[in-house]
């Protein structure tokens, strides 16, 4: 049994905006030494456009080696609340 609980992260993004649309993506990961699934690899993708003051967000996570093998795909709709609800 290996309790490795070190790892080398790093990661890298960049961030495209414009009035309406805003863009972002990053590739990030870390690195361990036990060789057994602990060297994920991540690629992130995100979309905002602006409707007034409402936004529609689409997002992907993907995995790019088998240590993270799974895809997230989320999209939804930011609508601003009041500062004083809470």
């Amino acid at each position: 049994m290996y309790h490795q609980n070190d790892a080398f992260l790093y990661g890298a993004g960049l961030i495209f905006s414009k009035k309406k649309i805003k863009i972002e993506g990053c590739i990030a990961g870390y690195a361990g030494y036990v060789n057994i699934k602990d060297s994920p690899l991540v690629l992130r993708l995100k979309t905002e456009l602006a409707f007034g003051k409402v936004k529609g967000v689409l997002s992907l996570q993907q995995g790019v080696r088998e240590d993270f093998d799974y895809t997230t795909l989320r999209f939804g709709i930011h609508v601003p609340i009041s500062k004083n609800v809470f």
